[in-house]
Formats: C-alpha cells, structure tokens, sequence
C-alpha cells in the first residue's frame, strides 16, 4: 500500500529534479544554486520534522543523498585551486540515485579534467605565438607533468582505500577481542554461579541435618532432665519412709 505523499514532498521533488537538471545547464560558479541547495536542505528538514504523511526511512535517506551531493558540487566549486576541485569532485558519492546525478558528475569531471590540461599546458595564459611555441617544445613535459598530477590523485585514492582497510581491520580485531573476553567472563560467571548454587545446596543440606541433631539433642535432654525429676521425687519418698519424724 502506498504512503500518501504531502504538498510538502510534491514541492520537495519538483524542486529537486529542477536543480538535478538545472546544474548542467548553469554557468560554472553560479550563486543560484547555492540558494537552491539551501532550500533543499530546508524543506528536507520540515519532511523530517513531519507527524503525517511521513515519507519512509528509505525515501528519506535518498532525498538525502541526493541533497548531500549537490551540496557536495557547491562546495567543490568553491575550493582554491582546480586540483582540489578535481579531487573533491572525484571524492563525491554518486551514479546510485539517478541518472542526473551520473550526468551532473561525468560533466563536472570532464569540466575539472578539461580545466586541469588547460592550466597545465598554459593556454589560459599562452595566447600569443610565442607561447604556442613554447607549448609546443615542452608539450611532452607537460603531459608527463598531467601523468603525474593523476598519478598523484590515483595513489592518494589508494593511500586511503588502503588507510579504510587498515582501520577496518583493526576494529575487526579488536571486535574479535573483545568478544573472545566477553566469552572469558560469561564462562568466569557461570562458573561462579554454578559454584555458588552447589555451596547453597550443600549448606542448605547441612542445616538441615544440623536443625535435625537440635532437634534430636534437645528431646534427650528434656527426657535427661524428666527421668531426674523422676529419680529425685522416688528418692524422697524412700527417704522419708526410712527415716519418718519421730
């Protein structure tokens, strides 16, 4: 059965596909979509504030995804220098939601890549013939100066899958660890009760025979003290038979 879906999350999605289609067509560095992020972010969090006509966990986590990416290209646009762009951009989660966001990202990319070869090789610069011939002679330098610019950003990709690797499999160990301890002490403590439950049956046991020999040790001497009674009353009278006033 399908939820009912608010005004609130009609506007939310027109909204949302208009500035997933509207970023290919903008200029680079265009505040409107700085402004249109914000009030995503905004009406995102009146949806996640709602009591009625919620949407699921699932739809909500996409809504921001998808947010989460374009803010990501509004704040790679912002960075200094295009190598920190390029990376930043390389770095951004995307191609699982749809097929703008695989678009917006293949555009970025080839946007920064195509920004990089031009600063590299110096045609923002090197208008002139004289640059053009300059650029000419060193084009292989230059190009092997790009290899090493994408090298440099493949080995910093590798140095942290490696780093996320490393870090996963110490919280694995120390999960193992953790766990192989936990199981000590569980048995340490059943152990102690098992213990603890035999000593309390024992004892119960022994009071129970020592509550029996009270019992037993009591009646005999309650007989002890009666068969003196007897004794000393019997006495008297063979006292006083022997020996009566005179």
């Amino acid at each position: 059965m399908l939820n009912p879906v608010s005004r609130l999350e009609k506007n939310f999605v027109r909204l949302l596909a208009r500035c997933e289609n509207y970023v290919p067509q903008r200029e680079p560095n265009e505040w409107r979509l700085e402004q249109y992020v914000k009030n995503l972010e905004e009406r995102l969090a009146e949806l996640k504030k709602m009591n009625t006509c919620q949407p699921s966990k699932d739809t909500l986590a996409e809504y921001s995804r998808r947010v989460e990416f374009l803010r990501g290209v509004v704040e790679a646009e912002k960075l200094p220098t295009i190598t920190e762009k390029a990376l930043a951009n390389q770095l951004l989660s995307h191609g699982t939601f749809t097929s703008a966001s695989n678009k917006i990202h293949q555009q970025t990319k080839a946007h920064y890549l195509r920004e990089m070869r031009e600063e590299l090789l110096g045609t923002k610069d090197h208008q002139n013939a004289e640059g053009i011939r300059l650029r000419q002679i060193n084009a292989n330098s230059t190009q092997d100066d790009l290899d090493a610019v994408m090298q440099y950003h493949n080995s910093m990709q590798e140095k942290v899958a490696q780093e996320m690797m490393s870090l996963v499999q110490n919280l694995k160990q120390n999960s193992l660890l953790a766990g192989h301890i936990i199981r000590k002490d569980t048995e340490v403590l059943q152990k102690s009760s098992s213990m603890a439950d035999d000593r309390y049956s024992r004892l119960k046991v022994e009071s129970e025979k020592l509550e029996v020999y009270a019992k037993k040790s009591c009646n005999w001497c309650v007989w002890i003290m009666l068969a003196m009674v007897c004794l000393t009353f019997m006495w008297m009278i063979v006292f006083i038979r022997l020996f009566p006033k005179r």
